[in-house]
């Protein structure tokens, strides 16, 4: 599906291949609805050069200690794999952090409050645009 040009994004993160498939983007676009990826700062730089138009927001944790806490209460990976997540925690935070890359950030202290705090600025953006697309 690389080969084919079928993803509008894609990438080898933590070891696995991660990607958005263009259609399934095109589609839920085409019925006027608005779709919310959850994509790393490279993916985004290469999503939005096919979309300009894409609102972004980064969410990042409180801090990089806060992030490695709630790694670890998953319980999900190795040492070795949480190395590798803080590693690219650390480079994503860096290049999220440059100018002109994201069009808001939220602090991710709590995960209720972030909820409405996207949900406030997707609101927002449709006020703006005057537009009656429905979230998806």
């Amino acid at each position: 599906m690389v080969k084919q040009g079928a993803f509008a994004e894609y990438k080898i993160v933590h070891g696995h291949y991660y990607g958005t498939l263009k259609k399934q983007v095109f589609d839920v676009i085409q019925r006027g609805l608005d779709i919310i990826l959850d994509i790393d700062v490279a993916g985004k730089i290469e999503f939005t050069k096919k979309i300009p138009e894409a609102i972004s927001i980064f969410i990042k944790p409180p801090s990089l200690s806060e992030l490695k806490k709630r790694i670890l209460r998953r319980g999900m990976d190795s040492s070795a794999e949480i190395k590798i997540r803080m590693r690219n925690a650390r480079q994503e935070l860096e290049l999220a952090q440059k100018k002109g890359h994201y069009d808001y950030t939220i602090v991710n202290r709590d995960v209720r409050e972030s909820q409405k705090q996207i949900l406030k600025l997707i609101h927002n953006q449709h006020r703006f645009k005057n537009g009656s697309r429905r979230t998806h």
